[in-house]
């Protein structure tokens, strides 16, 4: 059986102190960098940028069986590139497949 990583579980999971009646902003601004601002001003860039980073943090520190994470930084000129790599193991019952030839 997989390991499951928890969504709202204290102290670990995805969103700590959260429950199933906290909103994506409370749940996000709770757990990550991210500001009440960058919601109202819209910045849709900075929230994604916190959500792969605590994703990321989550993965890596956990041991979860499936789903991995790597992260890497490179300076572009006077630009921080940061880029995530995710991968999931997803089980598949080949029997339900709809397979057609062609």
């Amino acid at each position: 059986m997989a390991t499951e990583i928890s969504l709202f579980g204290s102290p670990s999971g995805l969103f700590p102190g959260s429950t199933t009646s906290t909103t994506v902003q409370a749940a996000v601004t709770g757990a990550t960098n991210a500001t009440a601002t960058d919601f109202s001003n819209g910045d849709g860039s900075e929230v994604l940028f916190e959500l792969c980073n605590h994703f990321y943090d989550c993965v890596a520190s956990g041991d979860a069986t499936n789903v991995t994470a790597t992260s890497t930084s490179n300076a572009v000129g006077s630009n921080i590139v940061k880029s995530y790599t995710f991968n999931f193991t997803c089980a598949v019952d080949v029997a339900n497949l709809d397979v057609v030839s062609e």
